[in-house]
């Protein structure tokens, strides 16, 4: 689990996130580590994804099954500014 303790340092430190995640996902599949913010009063959190076999592509529908963009939008429409 080292990538999910070294690669998100900085926006753990830039958004007052708790650096201790929790992680679903299928391992098979894809593996997501969600970090919440420190204070109990703050609604945002911050999901890293790492998938099965992608290394540093992006998940478009043609070169994984899975479409981030897609995915990613209907998770942002959670929140709002």
């Amino acid at each position: 689990m080292g990538k999910f303790n070294i690669t998100p340092q900085d926006h753990i430190r830039n958004f007052s996130l708790n650096p201790k995640f929790v992680i679903t996902g299928d391992t098979t599949k894809a593996i997501i580590a969600t970090y919440k913010p420190l204070s109990a009063s703050d609604k945002h959190e911050f999901q890293f994804v790492m998938i099965k076999g992608l290394k540093h592509a992006y998940p478009n529908g043609e070169n994984h099954p899975m479409e981030a963009a897609v995915l990613n939008w209907a998770w942002m429409k959670n929140f709002s500014l």
